[in-house]
């Protein structure tokens, strides 16, 4: 039965389902970095992320903030 329900599931993986569902996973992901400041880029099933701004130091802490953010919302 085990079987079964795996052939079922790498078959999902296969067909149309899985860019659907992989897009209504990482929906949420641009709201998690808004805050700070981060920018994300998304496309077919890449992220992307970037920070523009003329101090490293400030640069290095909103980054830092918005991986934050990210490991959040994946682990949540």
């Amino acid at each position: 039965m085990p079987v079964i329900t795996l052939k079922i599931w790498l078959n999902l993986f296969n067909q149309v389902y899985s860019p659907t569902l992989f897009s209504l996973i990482v929906n949420g992901l641009p709201d998690a970095v808004k805050d700070s400041g981060m920018v994300i880029s998304q496309f077919a099933d890449d992220s992307g992320t970037w920070l523009k701004g003329s101090n490293m130091l400030r640069l290095q802490k909103r980054a830092q903030a918005g991986l934050d953010s990210i490991w959040k919302w994946a682990i949540e």
